[in-house]
Formats: C-alpha cells, sequence, structure tokens
C-alpha cells in the first residue's frame, strides 16, 4: 500500500475510506499530535499498522494514510484522545456532500475529520457532545454538537496509484514510480516535503511579490502627496515680508497699507498689516510662522527620503525574491526582509469594495488634501448633499463605467462620515474628480462641484 492519495478536497476523504474498508478488524490504537500543524491517528489490525496523518498550515492542508512504523516517532509528540484508545472501529463513514470523515467508536465514541481547509480539526465525541479536539483554539468548533449528514456508500478499491497534491497554488500529481524505492518514513518527511514546496515556492513568491508591489505603489503615492504639500509651502516670501515691515516700520503710524521700495527685487510693494497689530509685533508673528514652515518642510522632505530610500530596498528585496530558486532559501529572505516593506499608511480612512479602493476624508484640511492633491482627474468624488461630510474618493481603475450597485455601496460611507449618519436615508452626490474645484479664498474643506447625480442611500460601513 504504502502512501496512496496526499490531497486537499473530498475526494481524498473518499479514497481514505476506500483505503481503510480494505482493513478488517481495525481498532485506534492510540492518537497523538506530532507539531501544532499535524495529528497521527494510529490503527491497527492483526496484521497491519496503519496512520491516518493530518496536516494543516495556512498554506496547505493535506490527509494521507501511510503504514506506520513505531521506531520512529517526531520529537515533542503530545498524546491526544487517550479516553478512546485500544477501542474498537465499528463503522467507517465520509459525508455525500461535505468533507467529513467519521470513525465511530466502540462504546458510542466518535472522531470527526473536518476537511474545511485552513480550519480543519479532528474533534472526539461521546454521543454528540464534543469532549476533546486536535485545535482547541478555533471558535468554530467550540462545544460544537455532532453535526447531521448523509453517509455516501464507498467501495474498497482504488480507481488510481497517484499522489494528489493540492494547495492554493493549484494541483500537481505525482505518478506512484517517481517514489519507488522510498521507505514509509522517508516519503512522509522528505520526499512528499519536496514535492509539496515546489507548489509553495511559486505560492509563496507570487504573494510575497504583490505584498511588495502594493508597498511600493502606495509608498510612491505618498512621496507624490508629500511633494506636493512642500510645494504648498511658501519658501521665503513671509521673511521677505516680515524684513521690508521692520525696515518701514515708521510709514505704518497713520495707515496699516503703504508702498514701499522692495529692496530684494528694486520694485513697488504694497505691504499691508492686520488692523489693530503694530508693525513690530506682526512681523514677529512672521519670523515665527517662516520657522514653523521651514521645520515642517524639512520633516516632509525627511519623510520622502526615507521613503524613497525603503523603496529601492524593497524592490533589491523582491529581486532576491524572484531569484529564490527553493522554498528554504525564499522563507529566509521573507524572514530577514520583512521590516523593509512595512504597511504605508495614507492620511485618510481607507476601504476596499469588490477590487476597488476607497478613501474618506477625516477633517476640512484632510478634505482638500484628498480632493485636491491625492485625487486624479477620472476618480469618482462623492459627498453627503447639503450636509457637513467628509470628501469620498473612489479610484479608478482604466475606465469610468463606474457600476451603480459600487456607486451606492460608496454613497453608504459618504452618508455614514457626514452629519446625517443617524437618518434612515441621505442625499449623495456625485461625479468625475475633474468636476470638482475650490474656487480662489474658500473655505478650507468647500469646493465647487458641477455635473453631480445624486442617488438615495441608507448611511453604513462595507
Amino acid at each position: 500500500m504504502l502512501l496512496k492519495d496526499f490531497c486537499s478536497s473530498r475526494e481524498a476523504l473518499r479514497l481514505l475510506l476506500a483505503q481503510l474498508k480494505s482493513y478488517d478488524g481495525l481498532h485506534l490504537s492510540h492518537a497523538f499530535a506530532n507539531s501544532a500543524k499535524e495529528v497521527s491517528l494510529i490503527l491497527e489490525n492483526q496484521h497491519n499498522t496503519l496512520g491516518i496523518q493530518l496536516y494543516v498550515s495556512k498554506s496547505l492542508t493535506a490527509v494521507y494514510l501511510t503504514e506506520y512504523k513505531s521506531d520512529r516517532k517526531p520529537r515533542g509528540q503530545r498524546n491526544i484522545f487517550k479516553e478512546v484508545w485500544e477501542s474498537p472501529i465499528t463503522e467507517l463513514n465520509v459525508a455525500i456532500n461535505d468533507r467529513l470523515f467519521v470513525l465511530e467508536l466502540d462504546k458510542n465514541y466518535k472522531i470527526l475529520i473536518k476537511f474545511f481547509g485552513p480550519n480543519a480539526n479532528i474533534l472526539l465525541y461521546e454521543g454528540d457532545n464534543q469532549i476533546d479536539a486536535f485545535r482547541k483554539n478555533l471558535k468554530s468548533d467550540l462545544q460544537s454538537t455532532f453535526p447531521e449528514f448523509e453517509n455516501e456508500n464507498v467501495g474498497s478499491q482504488l480507481k488510481n496509484e497517484r499522489y494528489i497534491i493540492q494547495n492554493n497554488a493549484g494541483i500537481s500529481t505525482i505518478e506512484k514510480t517517481e517514489l519507488n524505492g522510498f521507505g514509509t518514513y522517508e516519503l512522509l518527511f522528505y520526499e512528499i516535503p519536496k514535492f509539496v514546496n515546489r507548489n509553495l515556492l511559486d505560492q509563496t513568491k507570487k504573494i510575497e511579490i504583490d505584498r511588495l508591489s502594493r508597498y511600493i505603489t502606495d509608498a510612491e503615492k505618498k512621496c507624490k502627496i508629500l511633494s506636493k504639500q512642500i510645494d504648498g509651502i511658501e519658501n521665503e516670501s513671509k521673511k521677505k515680508k516680515a524684513d521690508l515691515i521692520m525696515a518701514y516700520q515708521h510709514l505704518f503710524a497713520n495707515s496699516n497699507s503703504v508702498e514701499v521700495e522692495d529692496f530684494f527685487t528694486n520694485t513697488k510693494v504694497l505691504l499691508t498689516i492686520p488692523k489693530q497689530k503694530k508693525p513690530m509685533e506682526y512681523a514677529e508673528e512672521l519670523y515665527k510662522q517662516q520657522k514653523v514652515d521651514k521645520s515642517r518642510k524639512q520633516g516632509l522632505q525627511d519623510e520622502i527620503t526615507d521613503l524613497q530610500s525603503t523603496i529601492e530596498k524593497t524592490k533589491q528585496q523582491w529581486a532576491a525574491v524572484e531569484n529564490a530558486i527553493s522554498y528554504k532559501e525564499l522563507k529566509k529572505i521573507i524572514k530577514f526582509d520583512t521590516s523593509t516593506a512595512k504597511e504605508i499608511k495614507l492620511p485618510f480612512r481607507r476601504f476596499s469594495i469588490n477590487g476597488y479602493e476607497v478613501y474618506v476624508g477625516k477633517s476640512s484640511a484632510n478634505n482638500d488634501l484628498l480632493t485636491l492633491k491625492f485625487a486624479k482627474p477620472k476618480d469618482l468624488w462623492l459627498h453627503a448633499q447639503n450636509l457637513g461630510g467628509s470628501h469620498v474618493i473612489l479610484k479608478n481603475k482604466g475606465n469610468t463605467n463606474y457600476p451603480m450597485p459600487l456607486i451606492e455601496k460608496v454613497g453608504a460611507i459618504a452618508a455614514y462620515y457626514s452629519q446625517g449618519r443617524r437618518s434612515s436615508m441621505v442625499p449623495v452626490i456625485y461625479t468625475l474628480k475633474k468636476y470638482v474645484r475650490k474656487p480662489k479664498g474658500a473655505p478650507v474643506g468647500q469646493v465647487v462641484v458641477v455635473g453631480e447625480k445624486s442617488i438615495f442611500v441608507e448611511p453604513s460601513l462595507p
């Protein structure tokens, strides 16, 4: 027999049942967990000792049947289900429409294998009441009762001699001839993992490259936003104005506006100071503002420099990931370089709906930043109609034909982050961002919209 099947589907349980039915007089000898990811049920009859192995991880779930040899147990094993050790197996069943496998034992005990991907588990029941579990931390299995299901009639003959491996990267098949000459232990702990790792390498590469790509995209967006913020900071104009006010302060005795010679440019300029403020007092305010602006500008520039440095390191990591030739090598790259690509947090609320990115302003100034600096002309702009609230941007994905169900979901976000949050229905306007502009001198957060349409939505978050 050796290793007949190794796979991750309902077919695996059917094959397991068919294989076990070819053995008479089986009883559960003992059960133990090899690690937090793998559990073994050891079955015996007069002539055979078999092991049902269940392996569970985020990337791979598998069940397989082996000839078991007790002389080479993995270290650190933990005994489980001692209540039913040495119990005869009275019945074996598999659900007809679900990934459930049952070993019925003497004295109304049952062992249920739930083959539910990353939530797979092995549970022990006395009657219909759960009394133990391999993975005790799964909320879905806490205090669960034995499920009702229809049994499938499976014969004892297998239709193939293949080893089927399946994980999130896809399915691959290993013909039996490829593994001839290996013992059960070598198959289980050395050769089968090699085949698994081939798929895991490609799968993990894709996941890691996607993560690095998202980081680079977000970091570059953040750099553009910071650059626009720097462009909005006046350079030396406040200091020059303060210098001129100090030089001509004697002219402000009878007026708060005077025309003077600008000794920086040799041109005539109009100087104005606020009413009820002395020239020196206002000049000092301008000097302080200039220092604050200079410090803020330097901080933004330092942040851009750090981001650009990290982007370069991330690109180097991307190249290392692509060039990795084994899963073990790839895991080392990911382990030691995970600090490189930390998630970039843009200064807005962020949602994802059906693959579309949605950004929401947090304040009046943040609304201006979102709409005027971050949004692109073909992005969709939304806002609660005639109500105070956040600007909302639905990022464009290549065309401006936004489906109405999507607009309604994003509109619900705009309604939620508005003064109409507690209303049952709120009118929301929407238009392309290119039809939104800010008039000169308009208050912070205030814009003018043309060509807008409106919908009524219930305020909610996705």
